[in-house]
């Protein structure tokens, strides 16, 4: 199993502390975890090749981020190199000022190599073969890389042979979070229990099993998306970071539009608190739609003790104190991202000492 001695959802922060000429330019970065600096920080050194291909990998989001240009002649220059720090740090901190882009892997690679130089794709794949060697009526369609913000999940679109092509499901596979509560056996039992859930606003779970590393969980493909590629006009299957980045012209849904999607998720969360079940990470993208009609998903995510997207800005919101306030929280997000057309900006930029 990947580390998990990290949460992938608590931010990172950095800055440029100096710079050192040898044969090359050397930037030394000092990384923390957590919107309040600690001690518990650390020391990565790159160069500008570096931040260029952090540059290149970022392009597919179309998301205007100012790389300082490449400079051949004079580049060690001691006040060039001062003012290219400055840009740099500029550009560091545009990253991660965009909550699409400061969860993606290669940031995480960029500033936090010793916790993230596994290879989570190829490990997720590994355990989901052991699906397909017990359920043998299944075949994979395409891999579905990064469609998700989640570093340690990894999802697959799979049919079963004896039907058309057109029948179309998705297999993800997902590690335990790095506090998980459950013992093996509970959360076993647990995940066993999705199928039998059953009603017109929770998606239908397949097939959940866990297999003493990871869960793997089957789901039919909704072809309209999820609430979020409703909002942002995205294809449901293209990647996490070209789906979501910012928008130019963000343009809201319609008050007719919000009221009808907020009645039916309000409904399907209802439906699970009323039998104490603890409602997972609620947010547009964990939202189906089907022939308009909105569909919970991802209920495992509290059985897994997978954190929310928003778990730091929680922790800093001195009024949310339990799980009912979690929810209002993440549902108020939600009217905001149908009403703005754009996602809320990082935890960071949210807090205040009054919440």
């Amino acid at each position: 199993m990947a580390d998990q001695a990290v949460d992938d959802t608590i931010p990172l922060f950095c800055s440029i502390e100096t710079s050192h000429t040898d044969s090359h330019v050397t930037y030394d970065i000092r990384v923390w975890r957590g919107i309040r600096k600690t001690s518990d920080s650390w020391m990565v050194a790159r160069r500008y090749s570096d931040f260029d291909a952090l540059y290149a990998a970022l392009q597919p989001s179309g998301i205007d981020l100012r790389l300082p240009p490449k400079k051949v002649f004079g580049n060690k220059d001691r006040m060039f190199v001062i003012e290219r720090q400055k840009q740099l740090e500029s550009f560091l901190q545009s990253i991660l000022q965009e909550p699409v882009l400061a969860c993606q892997m290669v940031v995480k690679q960029f500033l936090d190599p010793s916790n993230y130089s596994f290879n989570f794709s190829e490990e997720a794949l590994r355990h989901v073969s052991m699906f397909f060697r017990s359920e043998v009526n299944w075949e994979v369609v395409e891999r579905m890389p990064s469609i998700g913000w989640r570093i340690r999940k990894e999802y697959f679109m799979i049919r079963p042979k004896d039907t058309p092509k057109g029948s179309k499901h998705v297999l993800s596979y997902s590690e335990p979070g790095h506090s998980q509560l459950l013992s093996e056996k509970d959360l076993t039992t647990s995940l066993r229990l999705l199928p039998t859930i059953q009603h017109p606003n929770i998606a239908p779970t397949i097939y959940a099993s866990f297999n003493g590393t990871g869960a793997v969980i089957l789901r039919p493909f909704f072809p309209d998306g999820s609430l979020r590629d409703i909002i942002y006009k995205a294809k449901p299957t293209a990647p996490f970071m070209k789906k979501y980045s910012s928008r130019k012209s963000p343009k809201g849904l319609g008050i007719v539009e919000i009221r009808h999607f907020g009645r039916q998720i309000l409904e399907g969360v209802k439906f699970l608190m009323e039998r104490g079940m603890l409602v997972g990470h609620l947010h547009s993208g964990n939202v189906f739609i089907e022939r308009g009609i909105c569909k919970l998903s991802d209920i495992e995510t509290a059985f897994l003790s997978l954190p929310a997207f928003y778990k730091t800005s929680l922790s800093e919101f001195k009024k949310i104190q339990s799980r009912e306030h979690e929810v209002v929280y993440a549902f108020g997000l939600i009217l905001y991202e149908m009403g703005c057309g754009c996602m809320m900006k990082t935890p960071a930029m949210l807090w205040t000492d009054d919440f």
